[in-house]
């Protein structure tokens, strides 16, 4: 009898046990957690998808309804990528750093995407904004959190400077530094409303023997404690870190924003298109910020993207540096001009820095040895040594100035001028004589308006 109670028992636990465990497998939680894991989210998309079993479909209208909550934000990203007419006065959910590295897209092959995944663990999937690097590999550069209550968080944004990496367990990472410093950030993403938890700063710097010293800063602590590590504590602190890479499939984003969509004539007339027009150029201001405090210690020309070799030259041999923006030709999207100071107390335009949809960034060095003045219609007069050279400034993807007129003067008695003229292109210099009449009226014709600009100094970008 005794026997018989357990068998019954045994049968009763059994069963219960089996329901619990049908249970579990069939709860929500575990329909999350199944609905974000890297093998469902791969084939989601796939044109062949069977969706005719129970979980599938599930996953299926799961991704769908997180990617319909998201599609506010993945419509405007891909607006900013693909319609230039789409500037940042008009920009509501997108904030200008993001913006602007989208804007202005750091190669010529450039696209974006997407990934949907739930990264706190909450049941809310969380979008991944990613960029393709030259590799043609994706590499994330924002987060974006949909919290109770419908609002999107952006939670990081990886800058210039830092590389963001994404782990399954919803640990990131991000990588910082220049020469001889680098660290290494740690964060957990958590439920809302917490967002994420700073777990600490791996980093090393190599003194100027060329030795290396190993740090660890808790971020578990209210005040920061630093200390020193061994190589060998430095290596495994890292590896405690170091989860699964998350690394599922990236759909490009396109699709969301439509072409009719596109914001009226009228809407753009504006005197500026920037809410905060230096942060469209911050990544060139923060190269040469930096290039001129690490001259002498950790500097490489080849560390740099966009500093223009002779102006740092100038800087180096003692002038002082600044910059003006300034929309040139009247296109809607300002210009970076960045000049010297000069003996007489103003500033000299050198280097003029702009935006192609092609090519990207690309600047028009104008360091020839001459006074250089800027003019309404974006003209352009050097001159010096008794030459006149005049161009137009235009955002042309080809991004060269607009060759209009080169003169000489010479005195060739007191108070007698023989003026010439280049009748050939810029290549070919064929000169020949015109008269002073001629010369005036072409310097009346372009130079009669000139440009103020504001100069300011950029010393305070890099850190």
């Amino acid at each position: 009898m005794k026997k018989g109670n357990y068998r019954w028992k045994y049968i009763a636990v059994s069963i219960i046990t089996f329901f619990i465990i049908y249970q579990f497998f069939t709860s929500k939680w575990i329909e999350r957690s199944y609905f974000v894991s890297l093998v469902g989210y791969k084939h989601i998309w796939s044109n062949n998808l069977d969706i005719s079993s129970s979980s599938a479909y599930k996953y299926y209208m799961y991704v769908l309804e997180f990617r319909n909550a998201y599609k506010v934000i993945l419509e405007e990203i891909e607006r900013i990528w693909k319609d230039k007419t789409y500037i940042a006065e008009y920009w509501k959910n997108v904030d200008i750093e993001l913006g602007s590295s989208i804007y202005f897209p750091p190669f010529n092959n450039y696209s974006l995407g997407y990934i949907l995944y739930d990264l706190s663990g909450d049941g809310k999937c969380e979008l991944i904004i990613g960029e393709q690097d030259q590799n043609k590999e994706y590499q994330p550069i924002a987060i974006y959190k949909y919290t109770e209550e419908g609002k999107f968080i952006e939670v990081v944004i990886r800058t210039n400077r830092e590389k963001l990496i994404i782990y399954q367990n919803g640990t990131y990472r991000l990588t910082g530094g220049y020469s001889r410093f680098l660290n290494y950030s740690y964060y957990k993403l958590q439920k809302y409303p917490n967002i994420k938890k700073y777990l600490g700063t791996l980093s090393e710097e190599e003194n100027a023997k060329g030795v290396l010293h190993y740090y660890w800063e808790d971020g578990g602590v209210e005040v920061s404690n630093e200390i020193q590590l061994t190589k060998q504590e430095y290596l495994d602190k890292i590896k405690e870190f170091t989860i699964e890479k998350l690394n599922p499939e990236w759909q490009l984003l396109h699709g969301f924003w439509k072409q009719q969509e596109e914001i009226s004539e009228q809407e753009l007339v504006i005197e500026n298109c920037y809410v905060d027009e230096t942060e469209a150029y911050r990544n060139i201001l923060e190269e040469y910020a930096f290039a001129l405090t690490n001259i002498n210690e950790s500097y490489k020309c080849s560390q740099c993207k966009y500093v223009c070799y002779s102006l740092l030259y100038e800087a180096i041999s003692g002038k002082t540096l600044y910059y003006s923006i300034k929309d040139l030709d009247d296109n809607g999207y300002p210009e970076l001009i960045m000049g010297t100071l000069q003996k007489n107390g103003s500033c000299a335009p050198y280097v003029i820095y702009h935006y192609s949809p092609k090519k990207g960034i690309i600047y028009n060095d104008l360091a020839e040895g001459l006074t250089t003045s800027l003019y309404e219609d974006g003209i352009i007069a050097q001159s010096g040594s008794g030459i006149l050279k005049l161009y137009r400034f235009s955002s042309t993807d080809a991004g060269k100035l607009e060759y209009l007129a080169y003169y000489n003067i010479r005195e060739i008695e007191k108070h007698i001028k023989k003026y010439k003229k280049n009748i050939g292109d810029e290549e070919t210099i064929i000169m020949e004589e015109t008269s002073e009449k001629e010369y005036r009226a072409m310097i009346e014709k372009y130079t009669s308006k000139p440009i103020n600009l504001e100069w300011l100094t950029f010393d305070t970008f890099f850190k």
